[in-house]
């Protein structure tokens, strides 16, 4: 009976010291998760918004392309040794959705009369974003180059043409009437996207939560056993579940330090990019 009672004693303690662990682990997992959300809706705000150009004087056989835009755009980032900013048809998307509004709502500003602006955009077109800018101009402009020349030729628009940190673009041109007359209004998204930065592994948190449903499960049986060991049958039946869960801990353990290694990478590099925009 003495030896039945120290076997109990012993696997009480174990699993005791394994729930402590467990929890601590868990619990500073759960953390970590959070810290990724409250820093991923702080850099969600991260935008710039240069004012809204319009042009004065008008030339009647104005014609504007998506596409020279995006080509003009990126000859002019070249000349300053940047790198070409990559077309992504969401952010296209996002340029349009932009365009048709202003004209619907005759209204010229980045923000809409309902409060959506481009980060809105970006979000419902399925575009997810570490830094994100946008420019606007209105008028007849000659052509695309007489366009850009005019952005380029504005400190804020120009600052987001060149800015290093943007990576893709999106742009869209339209031409209809606002408040009575007869024009063209480009949009211009640029964006550094959150998949510039390597999220943690899915599969290891999918993992972790898994194991951890798994641990609380044997918890429960061992908590109802505890109270009715009388055999040894019982003890050793006991003892086995203590040991698959102190395994099963460790190996969250590992799981939780490489995934709270990964977060830190990930929340390091959004850090930087967001430094870097400034």
């Amino acid at each position: 009976m003495k030896k039945l009672i120290i076997i109990i004693l012993i696997a009480a303690i174990v699993v005791g010291f394994g729930f402590l662990i467990k929890d601590k682990l868990f619990s500073r997992f759960l953390e970590i998760e959070k810290g990724v959300s409250d820093l991923l809706k702080e850099t969600e705000r991260k935008v710039f918004l240069p004012s809204p150009l319009v042009l004065e004087q008008d030339s009647p056989d104005s014609f504007l392309s998506k596409d020279e835009i995006i080509k003009i755009t990126n000859v002019q980032r070249q000349k300053y040794g940047l790198a070409p900013l990559k077309e992504n048809s969401r952010l296209d998307s996002s340029a349009e959705a932009k365009t048709e509004d202003l004209f619907l709502n005759q209204y010229f500003e980045h923000e809409s009369p309902t409060g959506i602006d481009v980060s809105d955009l970006a979000q419902k077109a399925g575009y997810e974003f570490i830094i994100l800018g946008e420019n606007l101009a209105m008028g007849n402009f000659k052509d695309d180059e007489a366009l850009v020349q005019a952005w380029m030729a504005s400190p804020g628009h120009r600052e987001n043409i060149l800015n290093s940190s943007f990576t893709e673009i999106g742009v869209s041109v339209l031409k209809g009437e606002f408040q009575g007359k007869t024009t063209w209004i480009a949009v211009q998204h640029f964006a550094l996207p959150l998949s510039a930065c390597v999220s943690a592994s899915e599969s290891i948190k999918t993992t972790i939560e898994a194991n951890e449903k798994e641990i609380l499960r044997i918890e429960e049986i061992l908590n109802s056993m505890k109270d009715n060991l009388n055999t040894r049958k019982d003890v050793r039946e006991y003892n086995s579940l203590v040991l698959q869960h102190n395994n099963l801990v460790d190996k969250n353990k590992d799981l939780i330090e490489e995934y709270n290694r990964q977060v830190g990478i990930f929340n390091q590099c959004l850090t930087e990019a967001i430094q870097e925009s400034n």
